[in-house]
């Protein structure tokens, strides 16, 4: 796959395995690397109301990443399954064009989208800096939800933070997600009030979203 789109100078390559047996279809990505990459992507499986059920990111030294994004399958025959993950390509192809915003897609499905179920996992955000030599690893626990994954890295993104690698897991209604990131120079995140924000900054991602009340009262 890398072969193909270095020979072919492709702007994203991209491959579908979907797997019926398992109910999931895999959504393999290659692009340039880019700081909002990961948002862009999850942000595109939201729009098309994808849930992922799990992710695997990497970057490599040459400035390419190579994204593994599991969907829950959603329908019967493998042609939808094909046609919904050719529509999530599109949409990252045009947002990295700037044809897209997707902020603004998942902004429409979250003004319409039913309320979420009870909060039943508690939020929890663990930031170490011991175990990797290179990066600050950061674990995220909480409640699963359709436009979760983009939440959390809007909320990295927003707290000028790059990620270099994160695997992410579901188990029932809980997620749980390990992200490896920088700050904008390519260090750990050591300072406190720093490190204060960022978890700040997630638990809020963490929030389920409302429903939007659109009826008049009475």
């Amino acid at each position: 796959m890398i072969h193909d789109a270095t020979d072919h100078s492709q702007a994203v390559t991209s491959r579908v395995h979907t797997d019926a047996f398992q109910g999931v279809t895999e959504l393999t990505i290659f692009t340039a690397d880019h700081p909002h990459l990961l948002a862009m992507i999850t942000g595109a499986c939201a729009a098309c109301d994808a849930d992922i059920s799990g992710a695997q990111v990497f970057t490599t030294s040459s400035g390419f990443a190579l994204d593994i994004i599991t969907l829950y399958r959603q329908f019967d025959e493998d042609r939808d399954e094909l046609r919904r993950a050719d529509r999530i390509i599109q949409l990252l192809e045009d947002a990295l064009r700037g044809k897209t915003q997707i902020e603004q897609l998942v902004g429409r499905k979250k003004s319409i989208k039913r309320q979420v179920r009870p909060f039943s996992v508690e939020p929890q955000v663990f930031i170490d800096n011991e175990s990797s030599n290179l990066f600050t690893v950061i674990e995220v626990n909480g409640l699963d939800r359709t436009g979760l994954l983009y939440a959390l890295t809007e909320a990295l993104f927003d707290v000028h933070l790059n990620i270099g690698s994160a695997r992410i897991t579901t188990y029932g209604e809980k997620v749980v997600d390990v992200f490896y990131v920088k700050d904008s120079f390519g260090h750990k995140i050591t300072n406190p009030q720093k490190i204060e924000a960022v978890r700040k900054r997630l638990l809020e991602a963490l929030q389920p979203v409302r429903r939007v009340k659109t009826g008049k009262a009475a």
